[in-house]
C-alpha cells in the first residue's frame, strides 16, 4: 500500500508543476499528438518499428495570452526503425522519419542505443538518441537527446495484462542548427493500459520547453494518446 501511494504521490506532484506551469506561463501551444506505433518481431534479436504520429494545435498563446490560431495541423511524421538487441535487455537501433508539414518535407536519420533496468517494483529505460535532419534550403541540423523513462506498475511488481500502469518520461534534447546551439526540456507523465501482450495504450500530457538558453521560453502542452501494436 505504501508502494502504491508513494506511485501516485509522484504522479500527482508531476501533474501539478505541469498544469502550474500551463496556467501561468506565457508563449505557449495547447495541441494534441497522437500516435500509433507498431512492432514487428523480425527474430530472436532483431525488431522492426513503423510509426505514424500527427501533431495539431488547438491554442497558441503570446505575452498578454491572445489567441493566435485556434486550430491547425502541424505535421504528420512517418517513421521506420529496426534495432537489434545487445545483451539482456539493450538495444541498438537505426533508421529514418520523414516529416510532411504545410508546404515542406524533411527527412532525418537516427540513431539510438537504449538500456533497460528491471528492478523489483519498476523499471527504468535510458536512450541516447543522435539524429540529423535535412531539409531544402535550410540549414544542416544536428541533435542529441537523452532520455529516462519510468515504468510503475499499479498493481503487484510487473506489468500485466489487463492491468494499468504509470510511465513517466523526461528528456534533455540538445540542438545545433546554423551554428547555434540550444537546449529543450520534455516530460510526459502518461497512464498506460495493457490490454495483452500485443496491445496497449498510453495518454497523457507532453510538455515541452523549446527554449532554455537564448530566447525566451516557448512552452508546448500536447495531449499524448498512444497505441502500441505488436506483431
Amino acid at each position: 500500500m505504501t508502494i502504491l501511494n508513494t506511485k501516485v504521490r509522484l504522479g500527482s506532484l508531476t501533474l501539478f508543476l505541469l498544469f502550474n506551469n500551463l496556467i501561468f506561463s506565457q508563449n505557449k501551444t495547447l495541441g494534441g499528438i497522437p500516435q500509433l506505433n507498431i512492432n514487428k518481431i523480425l527474430s530472436e534479436k532483431w525488431r522492426l518499428n513503423l510509426k505514424i504520429e500527427s501533431r495539431n494545435k488547438f491554442y497558441e498563446f503570446g505575452k498578454e495570452f491572445e489567441n493566435f490560431i485556434k486550430f491547425q495541423h502541424s505535421n504528420t511524421d512517418y517513421s521506420i526503425i529496426f534495432s537489434k538487441r545487445i545483451g539482456l535487455s539493450n538495444s541498438l537501433a537505426g533508421g529514418l522519419l520523414f516529416r510532411s508539414g504545410d508546404k515542406y518535407f524533411k527527412s532525418r536519420y537516427i540513431q539510438q542505443l537504449t538500456f533497460v533496468n528491471q528492478h523489483t517494483f519498476f523499471r527504468i529505460a535510458q536512450r541516447l538518441l543522435l539524429d540529423q535532419t535535412i531539409k531544402v534550403n535550410t540549414p544542416f541540423e544536428i541533435r542529441f537527446r537523452y532520455r529516462m523513462t519510468f515504468e510503475l506498475p499499479m498493481n503487484g511488481r510487473s506489468i500485466d495484462n489487463d492491468e494499468w500502469y504509470l510511465k513517466l518520461n523526461n528528456e534533455f534534447l540538445n540542438c545545433y542548427k546554423n551554428q547555434k546551439y540550444n537546449l529543450e526540456f520534455r516530460s510526459s507523465p502518461l497512464l498506460g493500459f495493457k490490454f495483452s501482450d500485443q496491445n496497449k495504450f498510453e495518454f497523457g500530457l507532453d510538455y515541452r520547453n523549446e527554449s532554455l538558453i537564448y530566447q525566451m521560453s516557448k512552452h508546448q502542452f500536447w495531449l499524448s494518446l498512444n497505441w502500441f501494436i505488436t506483431l
